[in-house]
């Protein structure tokens, strides 16, 4: 992958981390149980976190480790195979804590690496 794909790349987790970060404004966790296509979009918004990151070059991911790629690429990997067992707790604290968390950090690797 060329150093413009993963540009590209982590540009599409900084916008798959804005469908999250509009998708939880002004809702709240409780909804994700009354509200299925919420619950599907974020998921869904997630799963695409996830698969992003599996694309990037091991390489990259390994000289970038204060991202915990592995629980990325992890939850990814739940949410497509185990997704009945997926919590409410975690899917929001996902979306409402990690999710700024990584986009902040990708946001200063596109600074600092452009």
């Amino acid at each position: 992958m060329s150093k413009r794909d993963v540009a590209v790349t982590l540009r599409q987790i900084i916008e798959f981390a804005d469908e999250i970060a509009a998708l939880i404004a002004n809702r709240s966790r409780d909804q994700l149980n009354s509200t299925k296509e919420f619950r599907r979009a974020l998921e869904r918004c997630i799963e695409l976190v996830g698969e992003a990151a599996r694309r990037l070059p091991e390489e990259w991911r390994e000289h970038h480790q204060d991202i915990p790629w592995r629980q990325i690429i992890g939850m990814r990997n739940v949410m497509i195979h185990g997704y009945d067992v997926v919590s409410n707790d975690v899917l929001w604290n996902t979306a409402a804590h990690d999710m700024p968390q990584l986009r902040a950090k990708i946001e200063s690797i596109l600074v600092n690496e452009a």
